[in-house]
């Protein structure tokens, strides 16, 4: 076998709660790629604040693609896709300003349709102040486009926002 698939289920009978889930797609507003690429501030990156310590599951999953042709007519292949969280003051992940990576999916970047990251976080605080945990969401290589829907569990309430787009700065001529 080359793949092998466990289904689980966040109830929320069991306790779990499921925040929104989002669909959104890499393209050239957001096709920065990973922590390699000075580019990654442009992929999409969240918040992730918890007021007490609570297990997180985010599955990233990528549009399929068996049987799709991209525009030139070849046939769509898999992105290296990962899912990270980082604990930097709420701020985006850049190439040179990512802090701590907490957490990754196993394998971090991975040519499968899709990846899961389970963490335990404990409450981040900086002087004094809960503060949010960042998540990247990206492909590995920069200006990949695909669609891509994020799913959002947690054994205890969360709040899980979007990351404003980052103001591109301006260069000097």
């Amino acid at each position: 076998f080359e793949d092998i698939y466990v289904c689980r289920f966040f109830e929320p009978e069991k306790g779990w709660y499921a925040k929104q889930t989002y669909y959104g797609k890499w393209d050239n507003t957001n096709d920065g790629g990973c922590t390699n690429f000075s580019s990654v501030s442009k992929s999409p990156q969240f918040l992730l604040t918890v007021q007490e310590t609570t297990i997180v599951v985010l599955n990233l999953a990528q549009e399929e693609d068996r049987g799709q042709f991209d525009d030139n007519g070849q046939p769509m292949k898999k992105a290296a896709i990962a899912v990270e969280i980082y604990q930097n003051k709420g701020n985006y992940v850049t190439r040179t300003r990512s802090g701590k990576k907490l957490k990754s999916n196993p394998r971090s970047y991975c040519y499968t349709r899709e990846v899961t990251c389970q963490a335990t976080l404990p409450v981040y605080k900086r002087k004094g102040v809960v503060t949010p945990f960042t998540v990247l969401v990206s492909t590995f290589h920069p200006k990949v486009h695909k669609k891509y829907t994020l799913r959002v569990f947690s054994n205890k309430p969360i709040t899980f926002e979007a990351l404003k787009p980052k103001p591109e700065r301006k260069t000097k001529r």
